[in-house]
């Protein structure tokens, strides 16, 4: 994780090798499913999901989507 944080900050300076290498141990360990001591184990540990600003339609028909708006600018 220390790693990936320099590349991100500073690739020439940590190598591109090296942060090819810890990019593709990353890839490796995500799709394997393996977790660290710092990431969610199950879905009760996640943080609540904040709403949307999105608010429901109640009078439009299932499968009707509502008319977009319209751009100010020409």
């Amino acid at each position: 994780k220390a790693l990936r944080t320099r590349c991100e900050a500073d690739r020439q300076a940590a190598g591109e090798d090296t942060c090819r290498a810890a990019a593709e141990a990353f890839r490796r360990r995500f799709f394997a499913g393996q977790t660290g001591p710092d990431e969610y184990r199950t879905l009760a540990e996640l943080p609540p999901i904040p709403a949307s600003f999105d608010t429901p339609i109640d009078d439009a028909p299932e499968g009707d989507a509502p008319p977009a708006a319209t751009e100010d600018t020409p």
